[in-house]
C-alpha cells in the first residue's frame, strides 16, 4: 500500500468557525430585537387594560357615591377607594410601562373635561407612548382620551 500524502481531517477549519459564528450572532440579535418588541407591545397592551379597569372601577365608584374620589397620592389608589374596588384586580403603584400612576379628580390639563388618571412617565421621549395612544383613540398626544399634559406627565381623560 502506497502511503497517502492527504490525511482526512475530522475538524472544522477557522474560517468555517467564523462563518458560523457570525451566522448564530446575527439570528440571536434578530431573536432578542423581537422578543424586545413583543415584551413592549404586551405592556402597551397591558397598561391600556389597566386604564379599562381603573376607569371603570372609578366611575363604578361615582355612582354608587354621588360623586368622584378624592385625589390619591403618587402611586396611591384615589382617595376613599380600595384595592377591592378594582374586582379582584390587584392594584400597582407602577404601571406596566414604569410610570406612576396619579389619580387627579378635575382637570389638571387644558380643556380635559372629566376626571383624569395621570401616568407620570418616566421617559416622555419613548416612542412607546404614542403607539399607546393609537391603541387607545386617536394617535394624537395632544388630543383625544389619552395626551400628554405635560413634558413629564401622559393622562388618560374620562367622564363619570
Amino acid at each position: 500500500m502506497i502511503p497517502s500524502f492527504r490525511q482526512q481531517r475530522s475538524a472544522f477549519t477557522l474560517v468555517e468557525m467564523v462563518i458560523v459564528g457570525a451566522i448564530v450572532g446575527l439570528v440571536a440579535t434578530l431573536a432578542l430585537a423581537s422578543f424586545a418588541k413583543a415584551r413592549r407591545m404586551s405592556n402597551e397592551k397591558a397598561l391600556v387594560e389597566d386604564l379599562r379597569i381603573l376607569s371603570g372601577a372609578i366611575q363604578t365608584w361615582a355612582q354608587n357615591n354621588g360623586g368622584m374620589p378624592g385625589n390619591g397620592p403618587t402611586g396611591g389608589l384615589p382617595v376613599g377607594m380600595t384595592a377591592d374596588d378594582f374586582k379582584g384586580v390587584p392594584w400597582a403603584a407602577v404601571t406596566p410601562l414604569g410610570g406612576h400612576w396619579d389619580f387627579d379628580s378635575g382637570s389638571p390639563c387644558n380643556n380635559c373635561g372629566g376626571a383624569v388618571t395621570v401616568i407620570i412617565a418616566t421617559d416622555p421621549t419613548d416612542p412607546t407612548w404614542k403607539e399607546v395612544d393609537a391603541l387607545i383613540d386617536d394617535g394624537n398626544l395632544t388630543t383625544g382620551n389619552f395626551r400628554i399634559i405635560r413634558s413629564d406627565r401622559y393622562s388618560y381623560v374620562f367622564e363619570p
